[in-house]
């Protein structure tokens, strides 16, 4: 298209003057995954990109984990397919150049060894026998299982319930709501219900496949071993209720570190068969504590953990904690860290996502529940598989 302008110097007359003005289209329009799994390829699209002049594409990585062995420039044309070779956090770029004008974009690609992304709120995670998962989510509950990454069976709860309670060794999964505990088998068929009401604290199951509540209505302990087997126990005290194997122990929540009357710590949300999980997350200390268990309900410390600020796991071997930039792994025998994952984002310019919920089945699969922080670009709850997390 031609432009004209009149230019006038002086006394001359003045002069018409024609510019040729470069309104050829130049749009950058593309997209990538924003969430990856190792060794499978994933498609970087710009091929919607508009342009009427011969243009150069280039892809590029602008950052990637420690580890990961990505070239720079990992080709050109206006599309592409990738795998990511490591887990972590990437940012990559397109860059669109028709010799005139240049356009670049930035986009952020959070890579798992395998991702669960729920269109509901995720309430809890349970490790079962066999490897399996059991997932509680939705507003109206419903409670799913999981093996190898694979849905198994779900079941739709038609409650709001607010936990999921197993062990890696008992052949029953229960499930609280307000006022009712439901106990069904490792097909999802219901086995028995009952009543309580005012339960304030986890359930805790055994691995012979107890269930002990606590209800603040009936002053009492619950003790379920069984369909139609529900029996009421002399109330303790007003703690959480944690088991390992077939023992069960009470703590509860404090601002410091500070053992009850038979040694057990406070803040303690994670047990197994070897060791506690002692996790304080207060306005005064934010810590994590390990112990080791001892025949006759007896403990000694093992090492402690400076820094936590969400979502914590013990396994007969291994440890996982949280915090603000990411999630460690270290061994359960002496704290040496085994694995660390930073914190993703889940977004370019979003901030960090919390890792409220953790699980370590039994073949080592570190499983994290992700809550995205309210600017990143996904609007569900996501839960990330890291292979051989305890090697």
């Amino acid at each position: 298209m031609l432009e004209s302008i009149r230019a006038q110097s002086g006394s001359l007359p003045p002069v018409l003057v024609h510019l040729a003005v470069d309104e050829a289209p130049f749009v950058l329009i593309a997209s990538v995954p924003a969430l990856a799994e190792t060794g499978k390829p994933i498609k970087l699209d710009g091929s919607k990109s508009v342009t009427s002049k011969e243009t150069k594409f280039v892809w590029t990585v602008v950052q990637q984990p420690e580890g990961s062995q990505l070239p720079a420039v990992l080709g050109e044309g206006a599309s592409l397919e990738l795998t990511l070779d490591f887990i972590g956090s990437y940012k990559l770029a397109l860059t669109m150049d028709d010799g005139i004008k240049r356009e670049s974009r930035l986009f952020s690609v959070e890579v798992a060894d395998r991702w669960l992304d729920f269109n509901e709120p995720i309430v809890d995670l349970a490790v079962l026998k066999d490897n399996l998962l059991a997932v509680l989510y939705g507003l109206q509950s419903k409670l799913a299982i999981y093996k190898d990454f694979a849905l198994v069976k779900t079941i739709e709860l038609n409650e709001l319930c607010k936990e999921v309670a197993a062990t890696r060794e008992s052949n029953v999964i229960a499930v609280r709501s307000d006022n009712r505990v439901r106990v069904f088998d490792l097909d999802l068929n219901e086995i028995d219900q009952f009543t309580i009401t005012d339960v304030s604290y986890p359930l805790a199951m055994t691995d012979d496949g107890r269930l002990y509540v606590q209800s603040e209505a009936k002053g009492k302990d619950v003790y379920w071993s069984g369909p139609g087997q529900l029996e009421e126990m002399e109330f303790h005290i007003d703690r959480d209720l944690l088991s390992a194997g077939n023992r069960v122990f009470y703590s509860y929540y404090g601002f410091e570190m500070i053992t009850d009357a038979d040694g057990l710590p406070t803040g303690s949300k994670s047990i197994s068969t070897n060791g506690l999980l002692a996790a304080n997350a207060s306005y005064l200390v934010s810590s994590v504590y390990v112990l080791k268990l001892l025949p006759e309900n007896k403990m000694e410390p093992l090492y402690l953990h400076g820094k936590f600020a969400g979502g914590a796991c013990i396994s007969d071997s291994g440890v996982a904690v949280s915090d603000s930039t990411g999630i460690s792994v270290h061994r359960l025998q002496d704290g040496k860290t085994l694995k660390t994952i930073d914190m993703p984002r889940f977004g370019l310019k979003s901030s960090r996502a919390h890792a409220v919920d953790m699980e370590l089945l039994a073949d080592g699969t570190l499983c994290v529940l992700y809550q995205p922080a309210d600017d990143s670009d996904m609007d569900s709850v996501i839960v990330g598989f890291y292979y051989n997390a305890e090697e």
